[in-house]
Protein backbone atom coordinates (compact mmCIF):
# COMPACT_ATOMS: atom_id res chain seq x y z
CA UNK A 1 0.00 0.00 0.00
CA UNK A 2 2.81 2.37 0.89
CA UNK A 3 4.45 1.96 -2.51
CA UNK A 4 1.11 2.60 -4.25
CA UNK A 5 0.64 5.84 -2.32
CA UNK A 6 4.20 6.84 -3.16
CA UNK A 7 3.54 6.17 -6.82
CA UNK A 8 0.38 8.28 -6.85
CA UNK A 9 2.03 11.14 -4.93
CA UNK A 10 5.04 11.15 -7.24
CA UNK A 11 2.84 11.21 -10.32
CA UNK A 12 0.66 13.98 -8.89
CA UNK A 13 3.65 16.15 -7.97
CA UNK A 14 5.12 15.74 -11.43
CA UNK A 15 1.83 16.77 -13.00
CA UNK A 16 1.56 19.89 -10.89
CA UNK A 17 5.25 20.57 -11.34
CA UNK A 18 4.82 20.64 -15.09
CA UNK A 19 2.01 23.20 -14.76
CA UNK A 20 4.09 25.34 -12.42
CA UNK A 21 7.05 25.33 -14.82
CA UNK A 22 4.90 26.44 -17.75
CA UNK A 23 3.18 29.11 -15.67
CA UNK A 24 6.50 30.39 -14.35
CA UNK A 25 7.91 30.60 -17.88
CA UNK A 26 4.88 32.57 -19.06
CA UNK A 27 5.15 34.88 -16.05
CA UNK A 28 8.82 35.52 -16.75
CA UNK A 29 8.10 36.24 -20.41
CA UNK A 30 5.38 38.66 -19.37
CA UNK A 31 7.76 40.47 -17.03
CA UNK A 32 10.47 40.64 -19.70
CA UNK A 33 8.03 42.47 -21.97
CA UNK A 34 7.11 44.83 -19.12
CA UNK A 35 3.48 44.19 -19.91
CA UNK A 36 1.00 45.46 -17.32
CA UNK A 37 -1.50 42.97 -15.96
CA UNK A 38 -5.11 43.04 -17.06
CA UNK A 39 -6.10 44.46 -13.65
CA UNK A 40 -3.62 47.30 -14.04
CA UNK A 41 -5.20 48.28 -17.36
CA UNK A 42 -8.49 49.16 -15.57
CA UNK A 43 -10.86 47.82 -18.21
CA UNK A 44 -14.22 49.61 -18.33
CA UNK A 45 -15.81 46.84 -20.41
CA UNK A 46 -18.55 44.91 -18.62
CA UNK A 47 -17.55 41.71 -20.43
CA UNK A 48 -13.78 42.09 -20.04
CA UNK A 49 -13.39 40.55 -16.58
CA UNK A 50 -16.39 38.24 -16.95
CA UNK A 51 -15.01 36.52 -20.04
CA UNK A 52 -11.60 36.08 -18.43
CA UNK A 53 -13.14 34.42 -15.39
CA UNK A 54 -15.30 32.18 -17.59
CA UNK A 55 -12.35 31.12 -19.73
CA UNK A 56 -10.19 30.46 -16.68
CA UNK A 57 -12.88 28.21 -15.19
CA UNK A 58 -13.42 26.43 -18.52
CA UNK A 59 -9.70 25.84 -18.93
CA UNK A 60 -9.50 24.32 -15.44
CA UNK A 61 -12.30 21.84 -16.12
CA UNK A 62 -10.65 20.75 -19.37
CA UNK A 63 -7.25 20.37 -17.72
CA UNK A 64 -8.66 17.93 -15.23
CA UNK A 65 -7.97 15.44 -18.00
CA UNK A 66 -4.29 16.04 -17.31
CA UNK A 67 -4.64 14.08 -14.07
CA UNK A 68 -6.03 11.18 -16.09
CA UNK A 69 -3.00 11.45 -18.35
CA UNK A 70 -0.60 11.42 -15.42
CA UNK A 71 -2.36 8.48 -13.76
CA UNK A 72 -2.37 6.53 -17.01
CA UNK A 73 1.29 7.31 -17.57
CA UNK A 74 2.14 6.17 -14.04
CA UNK A 75 0.26 2.92 -14.61
CA UNK A 76 2.31 2.29 -17.77
CA UNK A 77 5.50 2.98 -15.84
CA UNK A 78 4.54 0.62 -13.02
CA UNK A 79 3.60 -2.13 -15.48
CA UNK A 80 6.94 -1.79 -17.22
CA UNK A 81 8.82 -1.95 -13.92
CA UNK A 82 6.84 -4.97 -12.71
CA UNK A 83 7.50 -6.82 -15.94
CA UNK A 84 11.23 -6.72 -15.27
CA UNK A 85 12.80 -9.59 -13.38
CA UNK A 86 14.02 -8.84 -9.86
CA UNK A 87 12.17 -5.51 -9.83
CA UNK A 88 11.88 -3.88 -6.43
CA UNK A 89 9.96 -0.97 -4.94
CA UNK A 90 12.55 1.47 -6.24
CA UNK A 91 12.02 0.27 -9.80
CA UNK A 92 8.27 0.60 -9.44
CA UNK A 93 8.49 4.16 -8.13
CA UNK A 94 11.01 5.10 -10.82
CA UNK A 95 8.69 3.67 -13.46
CA UNK A 96 5.79 5.68 -12.07
CA UNK A 97 7.87 8.85 -12.08
CA UNK A 98 8.81 8.45 -15.73
CA UNK A 99 5.30 7.36 -16.72
CA UNK A 100 3.71 10.14 -14.69
CA UNK A 101 5.99 12.72 -16.28
CA UNK A 102 5.14 11.53 -19.78
CA UNK A 103 1.42 11.32 -19.01
CA UNK A 104 1.40 14.70 -17.30
CA UNK A 105 3.22 16.47 -20.10
CA UNK A 106 1.01 14.91 -22.76
CA UNK A 107 -2.10 15.69 -20.71
CA UNK A 108 -1.04 19.30 -20.31
CA UNK A 109 -0.59 19.65 -24.05
CA UNK A 110 -3.92 17.98 -24.76
CA UNK A 111 -2.15 15.52 -27.06
CA UNK A 112 -3.65 12.60 -28.92
CA UNK A 113 -2.05 10.06 -26.58
CA UNK A 114 -3.85 11.28 -23.48
CA UNK A 115 -7.10 11.61 -25.44
CA UNK A 116 -6.77 7.99 -26.54
CA UNK A 117 -5.99 6.81 -23.02
CA UNK A 118 -8.96 8.71 -21.62
CA UNK A 119 -11.22 7.21 -24.29
CA UNK A 120 -10.06 3.67 -23.51
CA UNK A 121 -10.69 4.20 -19.82
CA UNK A 122 -14.23 5.45 -20.52
CA UNK A 123 -14.86 2.37 -22.72
CA UNK A 124 -13.55 0.00 -20.07
CA UNK A 125 -15.67 1.55 -17.34
CA UNK A 126 -18.73 2.00 -19.56
CA UNK A 127 -18.99 5.69 -18.73
CA UNK A 128 -19.87 7.25 -22.08
CA UNK A 129 -23.11 8.83 -20.84
CA UNK A 130 -21.27 10.30 -17.85
CA UNK A 131 -18.58 11.76 -20.11
CA UNK A 132 -21.17 13.15 -22.55
CA UNK A 133 -22.90 14.88 -19.63
CA UNK A 134 -19.61 16.43 -18.52
CA UNK A 135 -18.79 17.46 -22.08
CA UNK A 136 -22.23 19.02 -22.47
CA UNK A 137 -21.59 21.17 -19.39
CA UNK A 138 -18.23 22.26 -20.80
CA UNK A 139 -19.83 23.06 -24.15
CA UNK A 140 -22.48 25.17 -22.41
CA UNK A 141 -19.66 27.19 -20.89
CA UNK A 142 -17.94 27.42 -24.28
CA UNK A 143 -21.13 28.82 -25.81
CA UNK A 144 -21.27 31.47 -23.07
CA UNK A 145 -17.65 32.36 -23.80
CA UNK A 146 -18.40 32.67 -27.52
CA UNK A 147 -21.42 34.92 -26.92
CA UNK A 148 -19.52 37.09 -24.44
CA UNK A 149 -16.65 37.40 -26.93
CA UNK A 150 -19.00 38.76 -29.59
CA UNK A 151 -20.31 41.33 -27.14
CA UNK A 152 -16.77 42.22 -26.13
CA UNK A 153 -15.86 43.08 -29.74
CA UNK A 154 -18.81 45.47 -29.91
CA UNK A 155 -17.70 47.11 -26.67
CA UNK A 156 -14.13 47.49 -27.92
CA UNK A 157 -15.38 49.03 -31.17
CA UNK A 158 -17.42 51.56 -29.19
CA UNK A 159 -14.42 52.36 -27.00
CA UNK A 160 -12.24 52.97 -30.05
CA UNK A 161 -14.89 55.12 -31.71
CA UNK A 162 -14.94 57.35 -28.63
CA UNK A 163 -11.17 57.98 -28.78
CA UNK A 164 -9.83 61.26 -30.14
CA UNK A 165 -6.59 61.61 -32.09
CA UNK A 166 -4.69 63.25 -29.19
CA UNK A 167 -5.50 60.55 -26.62
CA UNK A 168 -2.21 58.72 -27.10
CA UNK A 169 -2.06 57.23 -23.60
CA UNK A 170 -5.60 55.89 -23.90
CA UNK A 171 -4.76 54.40 -27.31
CA UNK A 172 -1.78 52.61 -25.80
CA UNK A 173 -3.98 51.27 -23.01
CA UNK A 174 -6.57 50.05 -25.52
CA UNK A 175 -3.85 48.38 -27.59
CA UNK A 176 -2.70 46.43 -24.54
CA UNK A 177 -6.26 45.55 -23.56
CA UNK A 178 -7.11 44.17 -27.00
CA UNK A 179 -3.83 42.27 -27.13
CA UNK A 180 -4.80 40.68 -23.82
CA UNK A 181 -8.27 39.91 -25.21
CA UNK A 182 -6.70 38.02 -28.11
CA UNK A 183 -4.40 36.07 -25.80
CA UNK A 184 -7.29 35.19 -23.48
CA UNK A 185 -9.44 33.90 -26.34
CA UNK A 186 -6.49 31.84 -27.53
CA UNK A 187 -6.55 30.09 -24.15
CA UNK A 188 -10.19 29.18 -24.72
CA UNK A 189 -9.46 27.89 -28.23
CA UNK A 190 -6.61 25.68 -27.02
CA UNK A 191 -8.73 24.25 -24.20
CA UNK A 192 -11.60 23.57 -26.61
CA UNK A 193 -9.21 21.83 -29.00
CA UNK A 194 -8.22 19.51 -26.15
CA UNK A 195 -11.89 18.63 -25.72
CA UNK A 196 -12.25 18.06 -29.48
CA UNK A 197 -9.25 15.71 -29.46
CA UNK A 198 -10.85 13.75 -26.62
CA UNK A 199 -14.19 13.53 -28.44
CA UNK A 200 -12.53 12.28 -31.62
CA UNK A 201 -10.69 9.65 -29.60
CA UNK A 202 -13.99 8.62 -28.02
CA UNK A 203 -15.63 8.34 -31.43
CA UNK A 204 -12.88 5.98 -32.57
CA UNK A 205 -13.58 3.72 -29.60
CA UNK A 206 -17.38 3.52 -29.81
CA UNK A 207 -18.89 1.81 -32.83
CA UNK A 208 -22.68 1.88 -32.45
CA UNK A 209 -24.64 4.53 -34.35
CA UNK A 210 -26.31 5.66 -31.13
CA UNK A 211 -23.03 6.23 -29.32
CA UNK A 212 -21.45 7.98 -32.31
CA UNK A 213 -24.46 10.28 -32.62
CA UNK A 214 -24.07 11.36 -28.98
CA UNK A 215 -20.41 12.15 -29.55
CA UNK A 216 -21.02 13.89 -32.90
CA UNK A 217 -23.56 16.20 -31.27
CA UNK A 218 -21.00 17.41 -28.74
CA UNK A 219 -18.27 17.60 -31.37
CA UNK A 220 -20.38 19.85 -33.57
CA UNK A 221 -21.06 22.24 -30.69
CA UNK A 222 -17.39 22.44 -29.69
CA UNK A 223 -16.12 22.86 -33.26
CA UNK A 224 -18.74 25.53 -34.07
CA UNK A 225 -17.84 27.55 -31.00
CA UNK A 226 -14.13 27.32 -31.79
CA UNK A 227 -14.89 28.70 -35.27
CA UNK A 228 -16.96 31.53 -33.74
CA UNK A 229 -14.31 32.44 -31.18
CA UNK A 230 -11.60 32.34 -33.86
CA UNK A 231 -13.61 34.81 -35.96
CA UNK A 232 -13.99 37.12 -32.96
CA UNK A 233 -10.27 36.85 -32.32
CA UNK A 234 -9.62 37.97 -35.92
CA UNK A 235 -11.94 40.96 -35.46
CA UNK A 236 -10.04 41.97 -32.33
CA UNK A 237 -6.75 41.71 -34.21
CA UNK A 238 -8.19 44.01 -36.88
CA UNK A 239 -9.11 46.55 -34.17
CA UNK A 240 -5.61 46.26 -32.77
CA UNK A 241 -4.13 46.97 -36.20
CA UNK A 242 -6.19 50.16 -36.41
CA UNK A 243 -4.45 51.43 -33.29
CA UNK A 244 -0.91 50.79 -34.54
Amino acid sequence: MKSVLTVFAASFVLTLGGCATVNESLAQLNQSLNAPSYEELEDSSENGQAIRTEISDYDKTVRQGMLIGAAAGAAVGVAAANSKKDSDTGDVVAGALVGGLIGGVIGGLGGKAVADQKAKQIVEEDKLDEEILAQSARNDRLVRISNAAKTLVSEREAQLAALTEDELEEKQRMTLLIRDDVKTLDQAIQAAQTDIDSLNALKANFETAEDQAKIDEQLLIAETQVENITLVQAELETLQARLS
